[in-house]
Parts: C-alpha cells; sequence; structure tokens
C-alpha cells in the first residue's frame, strides 16, 4: 500500500508507478512553459492595456464615451491582469481542478457503483481502472487452476477472456499518456489564450482553444 497525492491510501499499482513518472514530468514542463510564455504575454499584453488607457483619456477629451463598455472593458483587463500576474492562480483554479474533474468522470464509468470514487486523482483513476481489470484476471487465474492441461476448452476460454482486457487496458494507458501532453501544449500556450479573451473578435478561438 502506499499513499495517492491526495493522501488516499492506495494499494499496489503497477501502471500508476510508470504513469507518475510521465506525469512528474509533464507538470514540471507544463508550469516553467506557462512561467516562460506568462512574461512574454504579460509585458506585451500590459503595453497594449496602457495604450488602450492612453486612447481612452484621449476619447474621454474629445468624443462621448460608453462608459458601461469602457468599465467591463477595463473589468475583464483586470481579470486577465490578475491571472497572468504568475502561474499560481491558473495552476491551482484551473489546471489542477480540471484535472481532477477529467479523473473523477473517468472513474465514474469504470469504477465499482458501490464504492464510488474516493481520490480524483490520476493515480485513483489508474487504481480504479487496474483493480476491475485485476478482478477479470482473478476470475481467468481461477479458470486456469481450476483446468488440467488437457482440459483445452477451458484453457483456451480463459486466455480468450484476457486478451481483449489486456488490450484495452494498454489502449487506455495510452491514451492517458496522450492527454496528460496534450494538456502539456495546451498549458504552455495558456497565457496567450488567457490574453486574448478581452478582445471580441478572438474571444471565441481563444475559449475554444
Amino acid at each position: 500500500r502506499r499513499l495517492s497525492a491526495r493522501g488516499v491510501i492506495l494499494v499496489d499499482c503497477v501502471t500508476c508507478e510508470m504513469f507518475m513518472r510521465f506525469d512528474t514530468v509533464a507538470n514540471t514542463y507544463a508550469r516553467e512553459a506557462f512561467e516562460a510564455v506568462t512574461f512574454w504575454t504579460r509585458g506585451a499584453f500590459y503595453a497594449f492595456v496602457g495604450l488602450w488607457l492612453a486612447a481612452f483619456f484621449i476619447r474621454t477629451m474629445t468624443s462621448e464615451v460608453d462608459w458601461r463598455q469602457s468599465s467591463w472593458q477595463a473589468v475583464q483587463f483586470v481579470a486577465v491582469g490578475i491571472v497572468l500576474s504568475g502561474v499560481g492562480f491558473y495552476w491551482d483554479w484551473v489546471y489542477l481542478p480540471a484535472r481532477a474533474t477529467m479523473s473523477g468522470l473517468t472513474q465514474l464509468m469504470v469504477a465499482n457503483p458501490s464504492t464510488g470514487v474516493s481520490d480524483t486523482s490520476m493515480s485513483g483513476l489508474l487504481q480504479a481502472v487496474e483493480s476491475e481489470i485485476m478482478t477479470v484476471f482473478g476470475v481467468v487465474v481461477a479458470m486456469l487452476k481450476s483446468s488440467s492441461w488437457y482440459e483445452l476448452v477451458n484453457f483456451v476460454a480463459a486466455i480468450a477472456l484476457m486478451v481483449p482486457y489486456i488490450f484495452v487496458w494498454g489502449i487506455f494507458l495510452a491514451f492517458l499518456l496522450e492527454g496528460i501532453f496534450k494538456l502539456l501544449g495546451v498549458t504552455a500556450l495558456a497565457p496567450i489564450f488567457i490574453a486574448l479573451i478581452p478582445f471580441k473578435s478572438v474571444r471565441g478561438f481563444s475559449m475554444s482553444a
């Protein structure tokens, strides 16, 4: 037994040990990439906001100003500025909750309904999937133990039952790793997408990204 990232006791999990190595690397690079891109994006964003403020004050002296629209635009600029002030806000309020939500929803589809979801981390997801696979393996082992060497029907049935689950298990791990590294790519570019949110012409693109 060991502790997961959320302090939940987990039984030995083969795939968890393998996954945690990739996950640690991905999280480290995601955080570093976000910080690096944020540095340049924040500077460009603040420069634009400065130009916007200068243009706004000039408009107040030369023509009428839509104060409601301008106030809402200023609120959006302030909100984006807060998010771009550092990696902590994005990490604690967007990145980690998104991962936990995806993991928890996936576990609801694969875990035993009677036990529910006790750990929404990725380790908890892998543990839930692996426990279901091991249940099938237990049935296969029981079939093999109860069969003699000449009882080919039971032997073939046990192998036939095990192979699809091994295949699905491998595909699941591959998709999970792919998702982690895709999330790494999105996180690296997240500061740019966040900086574009206040602009109506590209807001749809940035939100969908």
